[in-house]
């Protein structure tokens, strides 16, 4: 089951940072279809929604909070996620529901990852090297500056352990993102454009 939701973060999250979405068809389209889509404007705004969202809720409490989500649905035609935008649409959180509809993961939702650049300190590839497995992310945030957390998973195993996914964006379209179980990096990938 863990594979498959990080296989699920993993597609979500690559999507939404390429703004694309699948369709029932398979044809990746552009989700930003309205070009007249606000940014987020503060940090405060663009996690409006994903840090209400906390492990062990319910369907039922976050569409108490946010209302009726819009629902994305496999081949087969069963629920896969659902995605809660603010009033503005600028920003909300993508929710995957376990089998007895409660939180299992969570995933930052915006329009556009150009977006993100001005939350996050440009990072310099010659720090890089400073980076290791296994290393803290507290302490890849003394080296790298502010960073986003993107996505965090928890575990069905355990009542403390999650996943999370953290990144930075640059300018020139680069990011770097961060795989950690327990805020423990297990995985760097840099993404260059």
């Amino acid at each position: 089951m863990k594979k498959f939701l990080c296989l699920i973060l993993s597609v979500i999250l690559i999507l939404s940072m390429t703004s694309c979405s699948l369709f029932d068809d398979g044809e990746v389209v552009d989700a930003k279809s309205d070009p007249n889509l606000p940014a987020p404007e503060t940090l405060e705004e663009l996690y409006s929604y994903y840090n209400q969202v906390e492990r062990g809720m319910t369907r039922a409490q976050i569409e108490a909070k946010f209302g009726v989500g819009e629902d994305s649905f496999d081949e087969e035609g069963a629920k896969t996620f659902t995605t809660y935008k603010n009033e503005k649409k600028s920003a909300g959180v993508t929710v995957i529901y376990s089998f007895d509809d409660s939180v299992s993961a969570k995933i930052l939702y915006y329009n556009n990852a150009k977006d993100l650049v001005k939350f996050c300190t440009p990072f310099d590839e010659a720090k890089l090297e400073k980076l290791e497995q296994d290393q803290l992310m507290k302490n890849v945030r003394e080296i790298l500056g502010d960073g986003l957390e993107l996505s965090c998973e928890y575990s069905a195993n355990s009542l403390t352990n999650f996943s999370k996914i953290y990144s930075w964006f640059n300018e020139d379209g680069s990011n770097l993102q961060f795989y950690t179980d327990n805020d423990v990096v297990k995985q760097m990938v840099l993404n260059k454009e």
